[in-house]
């Protein structure tokens, strides 16, 4: 597929970002310009998940323009596949090792699973030594039987 018929599935997808979409033509450049900031973070956001190796073109394109920072930049990487977060990064390090500075939002706190509490607690726990055959024993002594 060309970058051409992947621009007009996303104006078809993103009919308030169409006017902007269509005349590009199929170039990253003339896209970037006849975008907003926030568009332009839309439509590549639409061209990374739906269309990864067209997106990650773009981003590659864009990568290289300090106007195209601000549009990388925006787009989170979160809610891509794999291979759309893949090439938003890949064109991020492009642009960094060019000496684009771009500042990314910081990435939230992770939330960490909990595991449940246990009702009854273990009295005590032995361990046997290794046998002959590497076998150990484990003894386990609990309160309730």
């Amino acid at each position: 597929m060309s970058l051409a018929d992947s621009l007009e599935r996303a104006a078809s997808a993103l009919p308030n970002d169409a006017d902007g979409i269509r005349p590009a033509n199929g170039d990253p450049d003339q896209l970037l310009a006849s975008l907003d900031v926030e568009a332009a973070a839309r439509v590549l956001a639409w061209l990374l998940v739906n269309e990864p190796e067209a997106g990650g073109e773009v981003a590659a394109r864009w990568a290289e323009s300090e106007q195209g920072a601000a549009p990388l930049a925006s787009v989170d990487e979160s809610g891509l596949p794999k291979a759309g977060r893949k090439g938003l990064r890949r064109a991020l390090h492009r642009a960094r090792s060019r000496g684009i500075t771009i500042e990314r939002p910081p990435a939230s706190e992770p939330i960490v699973a909990r595991l449940p509490e246990i009702a009854d607690d273990i009295e005590a726990g032995f361990v046997s030594g290794l046998d002959p055959r590497g076998a150990r024993i484990v003894h386990l002594l609990e309160p309730n039987p």
